[in-house]
């Protein structure tokens, strides 16, 4: 089985390293020719909107996942032509918002630090939401 990972970073190469005494093979996709798992593992360089590319990965693995969120979740949905793919992209849409990803752990009773959305406006004036985090403080408040 070939696992396709969009990625090619730290979690990648040991994902690789636990797969590999299984049986399993990697292919990787990183906008790098120079990168932690592509060391150990044949590797596909190209930016990560490259849909050509997403669709070789997609075709030459039989699951495709990712060391990386901040890759287009509508362009790996357009290229993976029905392979596929782990966690699921919902997971990696949610994954990419940090709030709702804390507002998710919250909702699944998965302890997480305080959180408080901010929003602020940018240089053209749109409105921005973030995930703000803090640890508490030394009093323990």
């Amino acid at each position: 089985m070939t696992i396709g990972i969009v990625g090619a970073g730290q979690l990648g190469r040991m994902l690789a390293l636990a797969g590999y005494p299984l049986g399993l093979d990697f292919l990787f996709f990183d906008h790098s020719a120079d990168t932690p798992a592509g060391r150990i593992a044949p590797l596909l360089p190209g930016e990560f909107h490259d849909e050509t590319l997403l669709a070789e990965l997609a075709r030459r693995s039989d699951v495709i996942s990712f060391d990386w969120e901040n890759i287009s979740v509508e362009a790996l949905r357009r290229a993976a032509h029905g392979t596929r793919i782990a966690p699921p992209l919902k997971a990696l849409s949610v994954a990419q918002d940090r709030l709702a990803e804390k507002r998710c752990f919250q909702r699944l009773s998965i302890p997480t630090t305080r959180i408080r959305s901010v929003i602020t406006r940018t240089a053209a004036s749109e409105p921005k939401i973030f995930a703000w985090t803090a640890s508490s403080s030394a009093d323990g408040d």
